[in-house]
């Protein structure tokens, strides 16, 4: 449990174009163009936009059974906020959110990919 640093700025994350979602055993990864990914080894939730309101929300942990992220694909990022505790939150095109949790006592949570950066939370 790192959290995020205290001066993380996910901008960088606006604009991006989810286009992959891949899974494995104990691990999840969204890609984005312009290289830019998320790994995630802990728990997480997705919370999608239903007719009228939004679908509940699923807190999903690994190994993951079923998931509802493909619906994120092919969307772009509208807007990140981050928490110092370590909670991170993408907000999607069409109001679907996204959300890791820095919630795994003595492992990384998750990570975030920047180009050559990498942030480990």
């Amino acid at each position: 449990m790192y959290g995020l640093p205290e001066d993380f700025d996910g901008s960088f994350f606006v604009g991006r174009l989810l286009g992959t979602v891949a899974f494995s055993q104990n691990m999840v990864q969204l890609i984005f163009d312009e290289d830019v990914s998320i790994g995630v080894q802990s728990s997480y939730e997705c919370r999608l936009v239903g007719a009228e309101e939004y679908v509940e929300a699923q807190r999903i942990e690994a190994p993951i059974a079923s998931s509802r992220l493909m619906q994120l694909l092919g969307r772009k990022v509208t807007s990140v906020r981050g928490e110092q505790q370590g909670t991170l939150t993408l907000q999607f095109e069409g109001g679907h959110v996204f959300r890791c949790f820095d919630d795994l006592p003595n492992y990384e949570s998750y990570s975030i990919t920047h180009g050559k950066r990498e942030i480990f939370v």
